[in-house]
């Protein structure tokens, strides 16, 4: 009996403390290049965001730099929208373009109990519908 309540109790912990990982899905509301580039960063596609960012720019005689501090995504600078939809990538890579100024601050605190041994953690995944459009 015991035995049986000692499987119960590590069966609710492996439950309790299943991990969900979260998938995000970009939806493009219109047809221009801005929502198009929205997507690629969302989708943390940095090698397409690059070339259409190169090829934006080259089109509109204007400066790489200047295009990435110009675009924004659902109200949000386009490396600030990579960083809060977790395209590390994509940031990473926009980042080195955005001013200083336009970064949105880290403030991620992580707090870790190094005595605790967490049991095997199980994953589900989750998909959020993020639309992206003027």
């Amino acid at each position: 009996m015991l035995l049986i309540k000692s499987l119960l109790v590590v069966a609710a912990l492996f439950i309790m403390n299943a991990t969900y990982a979260v998938q995000y899905k970009f939806v493009a509301t219109d047809d221009s290049i801005s929502t198009k580039i929205c997507v690629m960063a969302g989708n943390d596609n940095k090698n397409k965001l690059r070339q259409t960012l190169k090829d934006t720019a080259r089109n509109n005689t204007g400066s790489f730099g200047r295009l990435v501090n110009k675009i924004h995504c659902n109200d949000i600078l386009l490396a600030n929208f990579a960083h809060k939809y977790d395209a590390k990538t994509a940031f990473n890579f926009l980042k080195r373009y955005t001013m200083k100024k336009n970064l949105a601050p880290d403030t991620k605190v992580i707090i870790k109990d190094v005595a605790f041994k967490a049991p095997v953690k199980q994953s589900e995944e989750k998909i959020i519908l993020v639309y992206v459009g003027h």
